[in-house]
């Protein structure tokens, strides 16, 4: 089983990646195959892409990790009480 995990941070520490990174190790502690990738890291090249084709190297690693996932689990921040909400 594959496993990944998305968080929504835009910035380091967090808390949210300390929970991500949990899971990762107890996945693969488990024998399974794990990966989490940040909003941090994806952010700066996501609003330039229009096509997966043509988007930067990083972001056709994490869309092809989360393509090939089993499981998707995605970590949302919380600030002042209030969660990320998407569609």
């Amino acid at each position: 089983m594959k496993v990944v995990v998305i968080t929504g941070n835009l910035s380091r520490p967090s808390k949210t990646r300390a929970v991500a990174d949990f899971m990762v190790d107890r996945v693969r502690a488990s024998g399974n195959e794990a990966s989490c990738w940040d909003l941090v890291d994806l952010h700066p090249h996501l609003g330039a892409t229009v096509l997966p084709s043509s988007a930067a190297e990083i972001v056709k690693a994490a869309l092809n990790d989360i393509l090939a996932s089993d499981v998707l689990v995605v970590g949302s921040p919380v600030y002042k009480a209030s969660l990320t909400l998407g569609c």
